[in-house]
């Protein structure tokens, strides 16, 4: 299913707004204190500085996050650079998506051509230390002069352009006293593809009801979050059914009894690499430690 992301972000934040929600513009952050029993933050905005007052602090701030580097609360594992252009006039089959791979247009990962309505999403994705002095920008050119498949490009018309960042492997600490991070900010990423709404969107399920209740409580200290910040390796059990196979056929059941099941992973690669597989790892030892009948 392809998303128009200009629509879906506003719905967000209409939702935020009805929500009760007070939207500062054009405004940033100076400066925090944790105190024992809230947050204390000041902020820059137009009509001068702002003084709020929380008992938690979340930063939902994206890929290079202030929040994460106040405080020090570690880097994503990976950093990878992510380019695309929307266009009309792609040549591609309708409602399918195409990828294309090599390593003059996505050096170690791949790229795309996305229908979405009227218009095509084209990218491409790669780390910084792939690309050999080039930009995703060339690679997008390559891309699009390719003589295999040039023909789907020649009347391409853009309309938009969009680069950033895409963080990868959560931070080594997502949460500290009175401080969680969210989503990009916290390393939160589908490793198979980069996408972060849906792991951010789960990490939001599997953490608010927790933080609710020490909210509520005003138990938000650093032992508590420690703790609670062990609800994320759940995100990376998630993340591991993209890079392993479950198997349970009934050979392998044979010799398990009824009230238990065996499940073989498979990796891409070694779990020390501390990158994708490292984490499909901790999610392993993780689902291991919580159901008894694996």
């Amino acid at each position: 299913m392809s998303v128009c992301r200009k629509i879906f972000d506003e719905g967000v934040v209409l939702q935020a707004i009805n929500s009760g929600t007070e939207i500062l513009l054009s405004s940033k952050p100076n400066f925090v204190n944790i105190e024992t029993d809230r947050v204390k933050l000041e902020i820059k905005t137009p009509e001068g500085t702002k003084n709020v007052e929380s008992k938690l602090l979340c930063g939902a701030d994206g890929a290079h996050s202030w929040v994460r580097r106040f405080f020090k609360m570690g880097r994503p594992k990976e950093m990878m650079i992510g380019f695309q252009i929307e266009v009309t006039g792609y040549e591609g089959d309708e409602g399918r998506l195409d990828m294309y791979t090599g390593r003059d247009i996505a050096p170690g990962y791949f790229a795309w051509a996305i229908p979405s309505g009227d218009s095509t999403r084209i990218g491409t994705w790669s780390r910084a230390d792939l690309l050999n002095g080039f930009s995703c920008e060339d690679l997008i050119d390559r891309l699009r002069n390719k003589e295999l498949w040039k023909h789907r490009f020649e009347n391409i018309t853009e309309i938009g352009r969009f680069v950033g960042p895409v963080p990868s492997g959560f931070v080594k600490k997502p949460m500290i006293e009175r401080v969680a991070l969210f989503g990009d900010a916290a390393g939160v990423c589908k490793p198979t593809t980069g996408g972060g709404i849906g792991p951010g969107f789960n990490q939001v399920d599997l953490l608010v009801p927790i933080l609710s209740k020490s909210i509520i409580n005003n138990d938000l200290s650093e032992i508590k979050m420690k703790k609670q910040s062990l609800v994320l390796v759940v995100i990376a059990a998630i993340v591991v059914i993209a890079g392993i196979f479950f198997i349970t056929n009934q050979n392998i059941q044979k010799d398990v009894s009824d009230d238990q099941k065996k499940i073989g992973f498979i990796y891409i690669g070694p779990p020390g690499d501390h990158g994708w597989t490292y984490m499909h790892d901790v999610g392993r030892k993780y689902m291991e430690l919580s159901l008894i009948h694996i």
